[in-house]
């Protein structure tokens, strides 16, 4: 087989042949490419600091009435009104933003911004805002 028939690193399924530079907007086309970088470490490591929280009130238990019957219901409770409010929050994006934007892992079809920030109101810079302060809520909640 010729070696045009196989598709290489940075090439899409229906390109024609020519070179794309992905610093020029205008030449780079507005579609993803494949890329194996998933892994279930990374999803690991996306998700579990999302529930950790959840049993940082366990600490706090000693002021309860009734400890045995409140921190499983607890517990429980914060899991799933947590859950429900991340999968109304994915329903929310995907049902607001293109199919192109949702499946790019690497922000090259919004040529290199969060696709979120770009829906915030009134301005991008508070998803920024909003990351930095809640990265620092959640370093000062460990020193406790």
């Amino acid at each position: 087989m010729e070696a045009e028939h196989f598709l290489t690193k940075n090439m899409d399924t229906e390109d024609t042949g020519k070179k794309q530079d992905p610093q020029d907007k205008k030449s780079t086309d507005r579609y993803v490419q494949a890329d194996i970088a998933t892994s279930f470490v990374i999803l690991v490591g996306v998700f579990f600091p999302s529930v950790t929280g959840i049993m940082a009130g366990s600490n706090r238990s000693g002021n309860l009435r009734d400890a045995s019957r409140s921190i499983p219901l607890g517990t429980i409770s914060a899991t799933t009104l947590t859950s429900i409010v991340y999968l109304l929050g994915t329903i929310m994006i995907a049902a607001s933003v293109d199919e192109m934007f949702i499946r790019d892992k690497f922000g090259q079809s919004a040529f290199s911004a969060l696709v979120v920030a770009e829906l915030a109101v009134p301005h991008p810079m508070v998803v920024y805002v909003g990351s930095l302060i809640a990265t620092t809520g959640a370093g000062m909640q460990s020193l406790t």
